[in-house]
Formats: C-alpha cells, sequence, structure tokens
C-alpha cells in the first residue's frame, strides 16, 4: 500500500481519501475492457471537507480523487503529485452527469448575483 500506483486497477491496493456526497462517498470507477470497475481502496477517511482531506493527502494519509481546480494550489506548490492513468477515473457510470445553479430568484436582482449567475451560464 506505499508508492505511486502505475495502473488504476492498482488503486484497489492503496488507502483512500473519499470525499462524502448526499449520496454517501464517491467511488473510484475506471471503465477497463468494456465494463465497469470499482477501483477504490481500502478507506482511511471520508468527508465533505476539502481542504480537510487535502491536507490528509499532503500528510502521506492516502490518495485523494478531486478535480484539479480544487487541489490547484497543491499541486502548483508540491505538496501533491497528480496521478495520471490511461484509463480515467469516474465517479459516476453516468456521462450525462449535470452541474446545477440553485439560487433564489429575487436574489437575482442583486447585481453580483446576477453578474455569477450570467458569468456561469456563458459557460
Amino acid at each position: 500500500m506505499h508508492g505511486t500506483p502505475n495502473h488504476v486497477m492498482e488503486l484497489k491496493e492503496h488507502k483512500g481519501l473519499y470525499f462524502k456526497a448526499p449520496n454517501g462517498p464517491t467511488p473510484w470507477l475506471c471503465y477497463v475492457d468494456d465494463q465497469w470497475h470499482d477501483v477504490s481502496g481500502p478507506t482511511v477517511a471520508i468527508s465533505n471537507n476539502g481542504p480537510w482531506l487535502a491536507k490528509k493527502a499532503c500528510d502521506g494519509e492516502g490518495i485523494l480523487m478531486s478535480t484539479r481546480w480544487a487541489l490547484s494550489s497543491y499541486l502548483e506548490s508540491g505538496a501533491l503529485q497528480e496521478i495520471k492513468f490511461e484509463h480515467p477515473l469516474a465517479i459516476t457510470q453516468h456521462a450525462d452527469m449535470a452541474v446545477y445553479l440553485l439560487y433564489q430568484k429575487q436574489r437575482y436582482l442583486v447585481p453580483k448575483v446576477k453578474a455569477a449567475v450570467d458569468f456561469l451560464l456563458r459557460g
């Protein structure tokens, strides 16, 4: 359970730090040989606190799967290292997953909320 995994299937042997979503911890999934595989390793921690999980990863306590933008400062400083695999990881088998923006309609009249919503909708 040490070192850097070279193949996505080796993740099963590495300690995992998992982000807790409303439906439970996000699994590590990959599509190999025309089928989905759960390659999640043994759980070290589960949390909805991204910075706390990132600190645990920086301290060498496990592997964390997260968005690149959320970990950019850790990657740029060298505190974390990105692991790339031939087969990309996912947290769902559904490629049609979407991101939703929820806001109070009357708050849309506040200039900074309107600017943020308009910016996000332009994509």
